[in-house]
């Protein structure tokens, strides 16, 4: 414990020491390397205080960033939480605001938009490049150690869900939903220059990244459904043992039917539902459905007390 504090002190140590820096960079929106700061932005950036922006700029990390907006209460426009979808639909709604002030002619406005839009896509992409080396680190480390196959295998799960969020964003950011947009008008610009250099550029790595993190999840993941069955093997071997201790193994030669813990699982058991949210799907249905041919109704006429028919 007295380890972790004295980490604590030092890190906190770093940031006091360098203070003045920091507040610049937070007020200022960033801040340039130089050669007499030069020193205390390496060591800024080695505790992820200070993140590389643009060529010779940095800015502060979104985390800490949020953290100084709530302590004085700066008021961000369409502020949101660390969610890629509502992260990316900011941006889309500050592009609109941006091109609305700026055909009211509300050019301090727009001014404010474009900075909001800049900090917001530098956001977006920073907490896109941590999520994947996170990811990254889990995944080549086998995830947390757990004591149940059960646990590792939602673990593996869990992990997979988070990789498909960020394989959906790359695949926004790199579609026509933003990109379409900000090319559409002359306008768009300034925007368009910071989403290239802060989105556009990092997409390859980023897709590379995330197919190498996805391809061992799933590798992880098919090899624990391999070893299941051998798994419900041994625990039950292990639940029969402690049910009866004196347990003595009999000799081969002897042995005619396998006991009921050496049983092997059965394994899973699938089954498939047509998705009708595809159309494709629906479209395949009704032709099937066309296909069936019609049943014959026969209908039985009661005869009608007192009538002879």
């Amino acid at each position: 414990m007295s380890q972790s504090i004295d980490t604590i002190v030092a890190y906190l140590d770093v940031l006091h020491a360098n203070r003045h820096l920091i507040a610049a960079a937070y007020c200022q929106g960033g801040i340039a390397l130089e050669d007499e700061n030069q020193r205390r932005i390496r060591q800024l950036m080695q505790h992820r205080v200070l993140i590389p922006y643009f060529q010779q700029d940095f800015r502060i990390s979104p985390t800490l960033g949020r953290h100084l907006d709530e302590v004085f209460q700066r008021q961000r426009s369409y502020a949101v939480g660390s969610n890629f979808g509502d992260l990316t639909n900011r941006l889309r709604q500050l592009i609109i605001e941006f091109m609305t002030a700026s055909h009211e002619n509300r050019l301090e406005d727009q001014e404010d938009y474009a900075a909001e839009y800049d900090a917001g896509v530098f956001e977006l992409a920073s907490l896109i490049n941590d999520e994947l080396l996170s990811l990254r680190a889990i995944t080549e480390n086998q995830f947390a150690n757990v004591s149940t196959m059960a646990e590792k295998q939602r673990q593996n799960e869990f992990y997979l869900d988070r990789a498909e969020k960020i394989g959906e964003t790359i695949a926004l950011l790199e579609g026509q939903s933003l990109l379409g947009t900000l090319s559409d008008s002359p306008l768009f610009k300034p925007l368009l220059e910071v989403y290239q250099h802060q989105v556009l550029v990092r997409l390859a790595g980023w897709r590379s990244t995330h197919m190498d993190i996805t391809a061992v999840l799933k590798a992880f993941l098919y090899r624990l459904r391999q070893i299941e069955p051998n798994a419900r093997r041994i625990r039950a071997f292990a639940h029969f043992l402690r049910k009866n201790p004196d347990y003595q193994p009999p000799e081969s030669e002897g042995v005619q039917t396998l006991p009921a813990w050496s049983s092997r699982y059965a394994g899973l058991r699938l089954k498939t539902h047509p998705d009708l949210s595809i159309s494709q799907s629906r479209e395949a249905l009704a032709e099937i459905a066309q296909s069936i041919p019609s049943a014959k109704i026969s209908i039985v006429r009661e005869r009608a007390a007192g009538s002879s028919d």
